[in-house]
């Protein structure tokens, strides 16, 4: 019988399919594919991919981390899903990981985490223990001078601007969501739900400039 000692991770909540397995706290194998649409196409190919190249099976994996969002709600779904099922089938936890959580995992202090949404929007929390916001990027809280902001390529002018220090999270989304797992009491685990974020469920009004006489 294998050893049930590896945390798969799993993300669609953006535009990458991101998957990740970590054995003994090491990456044993990871794929991230930027996709416009798809998500639902490949990613159990991915999986068995990632299964096969480290000689793994199912059976090896001890628990399934998936990215909750914030992020694309049909992606989110998606991957919350599929760690459902694959817990059912194989009798392990699946535990949910927020994007916030997953951006500024292994970062010590407090910091802004912002993640990328629809219509040139962003999400943004103060973590670890702010509330989430959806705003454009000019219309977010502005942090004190010398803050540190968290988050991918499309907010370092922003976070320069402020006058704050810019930092990439340290892994993608899905590692940095198996880690978290990996250090998680499984036994408390309950199943994943999206990220409760009413925002993303209300109808965006467009802009003047986005609606066509």
């Amino acid at each position: 019988m294998s050893r049930k000692d590896t945390v798969l991770g799993i993300d669609t909540s953006g535009t990458e399919c991101c998957a990740a397995l970590l054995q003994d706290r090491d990456v044993v194998a990871e794929r991230i594919e930027t996709l416009a649409r798809g998500h639902s196409e490949r990613l159990f190919p991915i999986l068995f991919d990632l299964l096969s190249e480290s000689k793994l099976s199912w059976q090896s994996l001890k628990a399934i981390a998936v990215i909750t969002g914030p992020g694309n709600h049909t992606g989110i779904r998606l991957a919350i899903s599929a760690a459902r099922g694959l817990s059912l089938a194989l009798q392990v936890p699946s535990i949910g990981v927020s994007s916030f959580e997953a951006a500024a995992h292994g970062i010590e202090g407090t910091s802004l985490v912002l993640i990328s949404g629809l219509r040139q929007r962003v999400h943004s929390k103060f973590m670890p223990t702010g509330e989430p916001e959806f705003k454009e990027l000019g219309e977010l809280t502005r942090p004190p001078t010398g803050f540190r902001v968290i988050a991918q390529e499309f907010a370092r002018d922003i976070a320069v601007s402020w006058g704050c220090t810019w930092q990439a999270p340290l892994w993608n989304s899905a590692e940095a969501a198996a880690r978290i797992v990996d250090r998680t009491e499984l036994s408390c685990a309950e199943r994943p739900m999206p990220f409760n974020q009413p925002i993303l469920h209300q109808r965006l009004e467009p802009k003047p400039s986005e609606i066509t006489p």
